[in-house]
């Protein structure tokens, strides 16, 4: 039988990045594009940690198209409108 080597850490992050979705935060006041995570769960658990935005709050303002604080757009598309 074969022998696999363990994956490097580079190939395991470049997989998560082909796999996951990146999530776009917005200043709906201003209407710009503030801040676009990678596609990795770390990026998640930053925005979890640094926002103080709780999961299920995400999810929300992300399939609900609802604002965070009554500022912040999250979105998995680009806005072409806001640059």
């Amino acid at each position: 039988m074969g022998y696999h080597k363990p994956m490097s850490e580079e190939a395991k992050i470049m997989l998560r990045q082909l796999r996951g979705t990146p999530i776009y935060i917005y200043d709906a006041t201003a209407k710009t594009l503030i801040f676009i995570s990678d596609s990795s769960a770390y990026a998640r658990q930053w925005i979890f940690d640094n926002l103080k935005i709780h999961h299920v709050s995400l999810n929300n303002c992300l399939s609900d198209g609802n604002l965070y604080l009554n500022k912040f757009f999250f979105s998995l598309d680009i806005i072409s409108e806001f640059p």
